[in-house]
């Protein structure tokens, strides 16, 4: 199968935006700003499409959720973010994305943050803060653990070390992807992976949970958390059902250098609902040069972590 191929073309708007489209499958064409440039990079047996905005000295590292693309989660941070003191570069990882082929699969999460480590490295990159979103948090986590020198601030959107079975029982509510999924973001998936495929990829995602749920009791990276020694935000929405509000005050207990913030009537896509604070909150902890340590750990988030640890 050829390579996708990546056309840009120039539109008349008033804000000049780009346009480019990847030929693979029926993927959809995506309106870029202008100051937004995409590329690939050959990592390992894999050639990875990540998108570039800003010049800053700041280098910041987007990682998506599990289906998820640089585009579709990370649209208004790659539009928002300050490009003069950031630069943000969403990737997808390998079988997400544009990062096609090869198809999506679930390997251990220190194979997709060695990955990253990979990625990292091949960009010329030697440290840089990491935003991981949702399944993506997950990865983000195992690569400011094992590889401390690479991260120098992590942030942390709706996402868990430690699946609760409502959490899992959640997420395979959702399987019937036609029935369950909202229309906008079926139809950019679809776009993406094709109608016959997506369901197949989200199934064996909840597959991959339920073995880590029977094989490891849950716990995703909770014995890793320790590690993470860099200064950490984490976001989240008080009425999440996929990563809930309880796991992320238990990262909180255990990842020692952090802090966090909770939308009330927050969700799970916090990066685009609330943006423009997301935005704010983010960039403001990236910049600051304060310690984090120990600020607004409660007792019994502490007799969570205990009653959870590994």
């Amino acid at each position: 199968m050829n390579s996708a191929v990546i056309r840009l073309t120039k539109c008349s708007s008033t804000k000049c935006l780009a346009m480019f489209q990847l030929s693979y499958h029926s993927q959809p064409k995506v309106a870029l700003d202008e100051g937004i440039s995409s590329h690939r990079v050959q990592v390992g047996p894999h050639r990875l499409h990540y998108l570039r905005a800003g010049h800053g000295p700041h280098t910041l590292l987007l990682i998506p959720g599990v289906l998820g693309f640089g585009w579709s989660n990370f649209k208004h941070q790659l539009l928002g973010f300050d490009r003069d003191l950031f630069t943000t570069i969403a990737f997808d990882p390998p079988g997400n994305g544009y990062s096609r082929p090869p198809e999506k699969t679930f390997p251990p999460l220190e194979v997709e943050a060695e990955t990253v480590a990979q990625f990292m490295e091949a960009l010329g990159v030697e440290s840089a803060s990491v935003l991981g979103y949702s399944s993506g948090g997950r990865t983000a986590m195992v690569l400011a653990a094992l590889h401390q020198r690479l991260v120098k601030k992590l942030v942390l959107a709706s996402t868990h070390a430690f699946i609760l079975p409502d959490e899992y029982k959640y997420s395979r509510s959702l399987d019937c992807i036609e029935e369950t999924w909202n229309e906008k973001e079926k139809n950019i998936l679809y776009g993406v992976y094709g109608k016959e495929n997506l369901p197949k990829l989200w199934r064996q995602f909840n597959d991959f949970n339920e073995r880590i749920l029977k094989e490891q009791r849950g716990n995703i990276c909770l014995h890793l958390l320790k590690d993470i020694k860099c200064p950490t935000q984490l976001i989240c929405g008080q009425k999440d059902p996929l990563t809930k509000v309880e796991n992320s005050w238990l990262l909180h207990a255990l990842i020692e250098n952090s802090r966090i913030h909770v939308y009330p009537e927050g969700k799970h896509s916090n990066q685009i609902k609330y943006a423009e604070d997301f935005n704010m909150r983010v960039q403001d902890f990236l910049m600051a040069d304060e310690e984090l340590s120990g600020t607004n750990i409660r007792e019994e988030d502490i007799k969570l972590a205990k009653a959870n640890s590994f």
